[in-house]
Protein backbone atom coordinates (compact mmCIF):
# COMPACT_ATOMS: atom_id res chain seq x y z
CA UNK A 1 0.00 0.00 0.00
CA UNK A 2 2.79 2.43 0.84
CA UNK A 3 4.51 1.82 -2.50
CA UNK A 4 1.21 2.31 -4.33
CA UNK A 5 0.60 5.52 -2.39
CA UNK A 6 4.07 6.86 -3.29
CA UNK A 7 3.51 6.19 -7.01
CA UNK A 8 0.08 7.83 -6.94
CA UNK A 9 1.48 10.95 -5.27
CA UNK A 10 4.22 11.17 -7.90
CA UNK A 11 1.71 10.91 -10.75
CA UNK A 12 -0.61 13.44 -9.12
CA UNK A 13 2.20 15.96 -8.72
CA UNK A 14 3.14 15.64 -12.39
CA UNK A 15 -0.45 15.85 -13.71
CA UNK A 16 -1.12 19.00 -15.79
CA UNK A 17 -4.65 19.77 -14.53
CA UNK A 18 -7.38 18.70 -12.14
CA UNK A 19 -9.16 16.40 -14.59
CA UNK A 20 -5.93 14.48 -15.12
CA UNK A 21 -5.46 14.21 -11.37
CA UNK A 22 -8.95 12.77 -10.92
CA UNK A 23 -8.39 10.20 -13.67
CA UNK A 24 -5.05 9.16 -12.16
CA UNK A 25 -6.53 8.72 -8.69
CA UNK A 26 -9.58 6.64 -9.70
CA UNK A 27 -7.42 4.41 -11.91
CA UNK A 28 -4.63 3.90 -9.39
CA UNK A 29 -6.87 3.51 -6.34
CA UNK A 30 -8.99 0.94 -8.14
CA UNK A 31 -5.86 -1.12 -8.81
CA UNK A 32 -4.33 -0.64 -5.34
CA UNK A 33 -7.44 -1.66 -3.43
CA UNK A 34 -8.25 -4.40 -5.99
CA UNK A 35 -11.82 -3.28 -6.25
CA UNK A 36 -14.22 -3.07 -9.17
CA UNK A 37 -15.09 0.63 -8.99
CA UNK A 38 -13.47 3.85 -7.83
CA UNK A 39 -15.33 7.14 -8.24
CA UNK A 40 -14.95 10.77 -7.19
CA UNK A 41 -17.94 13.00 -6.44
CA UNK A 42 -17.21 16.72 -6.05
CA UNK A 43 -19.56 19.12 -4.28
CA UNK A 44 -20.75 22.05 -6.37
CA UNK A 45 -21.15 25.04 -3.98
CA UNK A 46 -23.63 26.74 -6.31
CA UNK A 47 -26.14 23.87 -6.52
CA UNK A 48 -25.12 22.01 -3.35
CA UNK A 49 -25.03 18.72 -5.28
CA UNK A 50 -22.40 16.01 -5.56
CA UNK A 51 -21.36 15.71 -9.21
CA UNK A 52 -19.70 12.53 -10.51
CA UNK A 53 -16.43 13.90 -11.93
CA UNK A 54 -14.34 10.75 -12.49
CA UNK A 55 -14.87 7.01 -12.34
CA UNK A 56 -13.12 3.71 -13.06
CA UNK A 57 -15.68 0.94 -13.36
CA UNK A 58 -18.96 2.84 -13.80
CA UNK A 59 -20.49 4.10 -17.04
CA UNK A 60 -18.13 6.78 -18.44
CA UNK A 61 -21.05 8.63 -20.04
CA UNK A 62 -22.43 9.41 -16.59
CA UNK A 63 -19.38 11.54 -15.69
CA UNK A 64 -20.52 15.14 -15.31
CA UNK A 65 -24.17 14.05 -15.64
CA UNK A 66 -24.94 11.93 -12.58
CA UNK A 67 -25.46 13.91 -9.39
CA UNK A 68 -26.84 13.61 -5.86
CA UNK A 69 -28.08 16.23 -3.42
CA UNK A 70 -26.25 16.70 -0.13
CA UNK A 71 -28.92 14.66 1.66
CA UNK A 72 -29.32 11.97 -1.01
CA UNK A 73 -27.81 8.49 -1.06
CA UNK A 74 -24.92 7.05 0.89
CA UNK A 75 -22.60 9.59 -0.74
CA UNK A 76 -24.70 12.37 0.82
CA UNK A 77 -24.57 10.55 4.16
CA UNK A 78 -20.76 10.43 4.02
CA UNK A 79 -20.71 14.17 3.40
CA UNK A 80 -23.22 14.84 6.16
CA UNK A 81 -21.32 12.83 8.77
CA UNK A 82 -17.89 13.90 7.45
CA UNK A 83 -16.52 10.44 8.22
CA UNK A 84 -15.92 7.17 6.32
CA UNK A 85 -18.80 4.76 5.79
CA UNK A 86 -17.92 1.09 5.17
CA UNK A 87 -20.78 -1.21 4.09
CA UNK A 88 -20.68 -4.83 2.98
CA UNK A 89 -23.96 -4.46 1.02
CA UNK A 90 -24.86 -0.87 0.24
CA UNK A 91 -28.11 -1.79 -1.52
CA UNK A 92 -29.64 -2.85 1.82
CA UNK A 93 -28.85 0.45 3.56
CA UNK A 94 -31.81 2.76 4.10
CA UNK A 95 -29.92 5.71 2.58
CA UNK A 96 -29.08 3.84 -0.63
CA UNK A 97 -30.06 5.75 -3.78
CA UNK A 98 -29.73 4.08 -7.16
CA UNK A 99 -28.43 6.22 -10.06
CA UNK A 100 -29.57 4.47 -13.22
CA UNK A 101 -27.12 6.04 -15.68
CA UNK A 102 -24.07 4.86 -13.72
CA UNK A 103 -24.86 1.14 -13.93
CA UNK A 104 -23.93 0.55 -10.30
CA UNK A 105 -26.77 -1.84 -9.46
CA UNK A 106 -24.52 -4.93 -9.51
CA UNK A 107 -22.04 -3.59 -6.93
CA UNK A 108 -22.60 -4.33 -3.23
CA UNK A 109 -19.53 -3.49 -1.10
CA UNK A 110 -19.18 0.24 -0.52
CA UNK A 111 -16.53 2.43 1.11
CA UNK A 112 -16.85 6.19 0.96
CA UNK A 113 -14.57 8.77 2.60
CA UNK A 114 -15.12 12.55 2.69
CA UNK A 115 -12.73 14.94 0.93
CA UNK A 116 -12.23 17.78 3.40
CA UNK A 117 -9.91 20.79 3.25
CA UNK A 118 -9.70 23.24 6.19
CA UNK A 119 -12.94 21.84 7.62
CA UNK A 120 -14.76 22.44 4.31
CA UNK A 121 -16.36 19.50 2.50
CA UNK A 122 -15.19 19.30 -1.14
CA UNK A 123 -16.48 15.88 -2.18
CA UNK A 124 -16.49 12.12 -1.56
CA UNK A 125 -14.08 9.41 -2.70
CA UNK A 126 -15.84 6.06 -3.22
CA UNK A 127 -14.80 2.47 -3.96
CA UNK A 128 -17.31 -0.30 -4.73
CA UNK A 129 -17.08 -4.02 -5.32
CA UNK A 130 -19.42 -6.63 -6.75
CA UNK A 131 -18.73 -9.07 -3.91
CA UNK A 132 -20.48 -8.70 -0.57
CA UNK A 133 -17.69 -7.88 1.87
CA UNK A 134 -16.46 -5.20 4.24
CA UNK A 135 -13.24 -3.34 3.39
CA UNK A 136 -10.51 -3.86 6.00
CA UNK A 137 -8.79 -1.22 8.12
CA UNK A 138 -5.73 -1.03 5.84
CA UNK A 139 -7.88 -0.26 2.81
CA UNK A 140 -9.88 2.30 4.77
CA UNK A 141 -6.71 4.04 5.99
CA UNK A 142 -5.39 4.10 2.42
CA UNK A 143 -8.61 5.75 1.21
CA UNK A 144 -8.46 8.38 3.96
CA UNK A 145 -4.88 9.22 2.99
CA UNK A 146 -5.85 9.52 -0.66
CA UNK A 147 -8.77 11.82 0.16
CA UNK A 148 -6.41 14.11 2.09
CA UNK A 149 -4.05 14.23 -0.90
CA UNK A 150 -6.95 14.95 -3.25
CA UNK A 151 -8.34 17.69 -0.99
CA UNK A 152 -5.20 19.80 -1.38
CA UNK A 153 -5.25 19.42 -5.16
CA UNK A 154 -8.93 20.43 -5.41
CA UNK A 155 -8.45 23.43 -3.12
CA UNK A 156 -5.52 24.61 -5.24
CA UNK A 157 -7.58 24.20 -8.42
CA UNK A 158 -10.39 26.31 -6.95
CA UNK A 159 -7.97 29.01 -5.83
CA UNK A 160 -6.38 29.26 -9.29
CA UNK A 161 -9.73 29.22 -11.08
CA UNK A 162 -9.16 25.85 -12.75
CA UNK A 163 -12.66 24.77 -11.79
CA UNK A 164 -15.78 26.88 -11.55
CA UNK A 165 -19.33 25.66 -11.51
CA UNK A 166 -19.03 21.90 -11.62
CA UNK A 167 -22.38 21.35 -13.33
CA UNK A 168 -21.92 24.00 -16.03
CA UNK A 169 -18.74 23.62 -18.05
CA UNK A 170 -20.00 26.18 -20.57
CA UNK A 171 -19.86 28.97 -18.05
CA UNK A 172 -16.62 30.71 -18.97
CA UNK A 173 -17.42 34.17 -17.61
CA UNK A 174 -15.16 35.83 -15.08
CA UNK A 175 -16.44 35.88 -11.52
CA UNK A 176 -15.23 37.39 -8.29
CA UNK A 177 -13.85 34.94 -5.76
CA UNK A 178 -13.43 35.37 -2.03
CA UNK A 179 -10.70 33.59 -0.08
CA UNK A 180 -10.56 33.23 3.68
CA UNK A 181 -7.21 32.39 5.21
CA UNK A 182 -6.39 30.41 8.32
CA UNK A 183 -3.77 32.00 10.56
CA UNK A 184 -0.79 29.85 11.42
CA UNK A 185 0.28 31.92 14.42
CA UNK A 186 -0.27 35.29 16.05
CA UNK A 187 2.02 38.02 14.70
CA UNK A 188 2.56 40.61 12.02
CA UNK A 189 2.20 39.89 8.30
CA UNK A 190 4.30 41.76 5.73
CA UNK A 191 3.21 41.84 2.11
CA UNK A 192 1.61 43.78 -0.69
CA UNK A 193 -2.02 44.82 -0.16
CA UNK A 194 -4.53 46.25 -2.64
CA UNK A 195 -7.11 48.69 -1.25
CA UNK A 196 -10.41 48.87 -3.14
CA UNK A 197 -11.69 52.48 -3.13
CA UNK A 198 -14.41 54.38 -5.02
CA UNK A 199 -13.62 56.88 -7.76
CA UNK A 200 -11.01 59.40 -6.65
CA UNK A 201 -12.05 62.94 -5.76
CA UNK A 202 -10.19 66.01 -4.56
CA UNK A 203 -11.31 65.43 -0.96
CA UNK A 204 -9.51 62.11 -1.04
CA UNK A 205 -6.16 63.58 -2.06
CA UNK A 206 -3.92 63.72 1.03
CA UNK A 207 -1.83 66.76 1.93
CA UNK A 208 1.84 66.05 1.39
CA UNK A 209 4.99 67.93 2.25
CA UNK A 210 6.74 69.36 -0.84
CA UNK A 211 10.16 67.82 -1.42
CA UNK A 212 11.50 70.81 -3.38
CA UNK A 213 9.91 74.11 -2.36
CA UNK A 214 11.82 76.22 -4.88
CA UNK A 215 10.74 73.94 -7.73
CA UNK A 216 7.11 74.22 -6.62
CA UNK A 217 7.41 78.02 -6.60
CA UNK A 218 8.82 78.07 -10.13
CA UNK A 219 6.10 75.75 -11.39
CA UNK A 220 3.44 77.88 -9.74
CA UNK A 221 4.74 81.10 -11.33
CA UNK A 222 4.98 79.41 -14.74
CA UNK A 223 1.38 78.22 -14.59
CA UNK A 224 -0.13 81.38 -13.14
CA UNK A 225 1.65 83.83 -15.41
CA UNK A 226 -0.66 83.38 -18.46
CA UNK A 227 -3.82 83.65 -16.35
CA UNK A 228 -2.55 86.74 -14.55
CA UNK A 229 -1.62 88.33 -17.87
CA UNK A 230 -5.03 87.78 -19.44
CA UNK A 231 -6.87 88.85 -16.29
CA UNK A 232 -5.06 92.21 -16.43
CA UNK A 233 -6.22 92.63 -20.03
CA UNK A 234 -9.85 91.73 -19.36
CA UNK A 235 -11.01 95.25 -18.43
CA UNK A 236 -9.78 96.44 -21.83
CA UNK A 237 -11.20 93.43 -23.68
CA UNK A 238 -14.71 93.39 -22.23
CA UNK A 239 -17.15 96.28 -22.66
CA UNK A 240 -17.14 98.92 -19.98
CA UNK A 241 -18.61 97.60 -16.74
CA UNK A 242 -19.07 94.03 -17.96
CA UNK A 243 -16.21 92.56 -15.97
CA UNK A 244 -17.15 94.48 -12.82
CA UNK A 245 -20.83 93.55 -12.99
CA UNK A 246 -20.32 89.95 -14.00
CA UNK A 247 -17.87 88.48 -11.57
CA UNK A 248 -18.86 84.94 -12.51
CA UNK A 249 -18.13 85.65 -16.17
CA UNK A 250 -14.73 87.05 -15.29
CA UNK A 251 -13.93 84.10 -13.01
CA UNK A 252 -15.05 81.56 -15.63
CA UNK A 253 -12.76 83.16 -18.17
CA UNK A 254 -9.82 82.99 -15.75
CA UNK A 255 -10.55 79.32 -15.00
CA UNK A 256 -10.72 78.49 -18.70
CA UNK A 257 -7.43 80.26 -19.26
CA UNK A 258 -5.75 78.34 -16.45
CA UNK A 259 -6.98 74.94 -17.59
CA UNK A 260 -6.32 75.16 -21.35
CA UNK A 261 -4.35 76.99 -23.99
CA UNK A 262 -6.70 79.05 -26.15
CA UNK A 263 -6.26 78.83 -29.92
CA UNK A 264 -5.60 82.01 -31.79
CA UNK A 265 -9.17 82.12 -33.17
CA UNK A 266 -10.61 82.26 -29.65
CA UNK A 267 -8.22 85.02 -28.68
CA UNK A 268 -9.29 87.02 -31.73
CA UNK A 269 -12.96 86.44 -30.88
CA UNK A 270 -12.35 87.45 -27.28
CA UNK A 271 -10.81 90.74 -28.45
CA UNK A 272 -13.81 91.49 -30.66
CA UNK A 273 -16.47 90.89 -28.01
CA UNK A 274 -18.65 93.96 -27.74
CA UNK A 275 -21.97 94.91 -26.26
CA UNK A 276 -23.86 93.04 -23.65
CA UNK A 277 -23.06 90.34 -21.09
CA UNK A 278 -24.73 87.69 -23.25
CA UNK A 279 -21.78 87.84 -25.63
CA UNK A 280 -19.47 86.76 -22.82
CA UNK A 281 -21.75 83.94 -21.79
CA UNK A 282 -22.14 82.74 -25.37
CA UNK A 283 -18.38 82.86 -25.86
CA UNK A 284 -17.73 80.76 -22.75
CA UNK A 285 -20.47 78.31 -23.71
CA UNK A 286 -18.99 77.81 -27.14
CA UNK A 287 -15.56 77.31 -25.61
CA UNK A 288 -16.87 74.67 -23.21
CA UNK A 289 -18.33 72.75 -26.13
CA UNK A 290 -15.13 72.95 -28.13
CA UNK A 291 -12.96 72.00 -25.16
CA UNK A 292 -14.77 69.24 -23.15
Amino acid sequence: MLEALRKIVQEVNSAPDLESVLRVIVRRVQRAVRTDVCSIYLLDPATQRFILKATQGLNKKSVGQASLSRSEGIVGLVGERAEPINLEDASKHQAYSYIQETGEEKFHAFLGVPIIHHRELLGVLVVQQEAIRRFDETEEAFMVTMSAQLAGVIAHAEATGSIGKLDDVKNKGKTDRKFEGVSGCVGVAIGQAVVMTPLADLNGVPDRQAKDIELEKRNSRTRWHPSAKISRRLPAVYPSGCAQKSGSCLMSTCVCWMTMRWPAKWLRRLKTVTGRRVHCVRLLRNMSVSFP
